[in-house]
């Protein structure tokens, strides 16, 4: 699986990712395969104050962006509006049949000057299948 790791302090917020795109492949033994030569982007700057991570296995045609593509004006996007664009996303998405584990960062400087991070994840034993 990938990784996004993120620190958060008093007034800084860094992310770090290990650049590995982690595929389903239901041809592979293992069902998973690495994609590329560890330098694939998981950590994007949104805008000089937001932050955006993604972690997990991914479909193989994924953009890692899609849970903040709805965001009208992503230049001037809180942390906040990232974050609550990245819920509605894995509310709309989630499925009892995702076999993908994934998990999103998002974090940097607030409005008024604080710094704060979130990670998003869906949890699945909250899916409701039937």
């Amino acid at each position: 699986m990938s990784v996004v790791r993120g620190v958060c302090g008093p007034d800084f917020c860094t992310f770090y990712a290990d650049g590995r795109k982690v595929v389903h492949d239901s041809s592979a033994p293992s069902g998973i395969r690495i994609v590329g030569d560890d330098h694939f982007p998981e950590v994007f700057k949104l805008n000089p104050r937001v932050l955006y991570g993604a972690a997990g296995w991914f479909g193989m045609d994924t953009d890692l962006r899609d849970p903040v593509q709805s965001i009208p004006d992503i230049q001037n996007a809180s942390v906040r509006v990232v974050k609550q664009a990245v819920v509605n996303y894995l509310k709309k998405e989630k499925s009892c049949l995702r076999i993908l584990p994934h998990s999103f960062l998002v974090g940097g400087q607030n409005r008024d000057g604080s710094f704060s991070m979130f990670e998003i994840a869906l949890d699945p034993r909250m899916i409701a299948c039937l």
